[in-house]
């Protein structure tokens, strides 16, 4: 695959939902996390409070429930300038009260960004 004249290398992009975890290796917090993937450092904490995660900013990204990393990997990613994400069943295990707000979140990218986005299995269909 080929994308803007170059190689298509996945590790380049954010692929969400094929299985990932951060591990207990990932002892960065979400907030060093987030920051490395381009979320200004004031934003972070109202961020996280706006998608119902406040109060995690500190927390080590290892210690997150599978929901909530879900969550982080996909405000990381819309907020990173990468052009693609790959994404399979992202609103799987997403509490519903979120998973509008993750959507538009997620086509906002797309749109502002002139992103590529992939979803390659969806069970829950935003409206």
């Amino acid at each position: 695959m080929v994308l803007d004249s170059a190689t298509f290398k996945p590790h380049e992009h954010h692929l969400i939902g094929f299985g990932e975890r951060f591990g207990d290796s990932r002892q960065e917090s979400v907030a060093e996390y987030l920051e490395g993937h381009g979320v200004e450092g004031e934003k972070v904490e109202q961020l996280l409070l706006d998608h119902g995660l406040g109060g995690l900013s500190g927390a080590p990204c290892a210690d997150l429930s599978t929901s909530q990393e879900r969550i982080i990997r996909i405000l990381a990613a819309t907020a990173s300038t990468d052009k693609v994400m790959i994404l399979n069943d992202p609103f799987e295990i997403i509490p519903d009260q979120w998973r509008e707000k993750l959507a538009l979140l997620i086509v906002n990218y797309a749109w502002k960004k002139r992103a590529i986005v992939v979803v390659t299995k969806l069970t829950y269909r935003p409206q």
